[in-house]
């Protein structure tokens, strides 16, 4: 009956923390699990190298990199969402300068832990962080073509 209260209290806490913004976007200070729905290959099609968020942050942390983040925040039946994955796909030069300047994160709200700070009206929503997790602006939503898309990440490296 007691590890049934203590783990019913676990539970409670966290569920209480995330529900009032009580998690920040440090997997390792929440001790979350932050596996990504990118580990059911469904992304692997798209050509850009897409990470787990967790698995972004150990990325950062064993090559001592300052590079970003850039999150995608979709959702699992957003035909925007799909659209903007496709435009992607198809740029060039965007899938190359985002692979090189960036860690990129993709997040299904249905499926995925979304830190508080990430959390979206909208899907999808691009945000650009530090390699800490920290939004860097503010959330972009949509992708009518990439060259926006193109300029605000290039604004982000710029400003860094």
């Amino acid at each position: 009956m007691k590890k049934f209260i203590k783990l019913f209290l676990i539970l409670g806490v966290i569920t209480t923390s995330n529900l009032f913004g009580g998690l920040t976007s440090d997997p390792v200070k929440d001790n979350i699990s932050y596996h990504s729905s990118l580990e059911r290959d469904h992304l692997k099609d798209y050509d850009l190298n897409w990470l787990s968020y967790i698995t972004a942050f150990q990325k950062s942390f064993k090559e001592n990199s300052k590079k970003p983040l850039l999150v995608m925040v979709g959702a699992t039946d957003c035909p925007y969402c799909d659209s903007a994955k496709v435009l992607m796909k198809k740029d060039n030069i965007l899938k190359r300068y985002l692979s090189e300047n960036f860690h990129l994160v993709y997040l299904d709200q249905d499926v995925d832990f979304v830190p508080v700070d990430l959390i979206s009206k909208g899907t999808p929503a691009f945000w650009f962080t530090s390699e800490k997790g920290i939004p860097l602006r503010t959330v972009m939503y949509g992708l009518k073509n990439t060259k926006t898309l193109l300029m605000h990440a290039r604004e982000v490296i710029e400003g860094m």
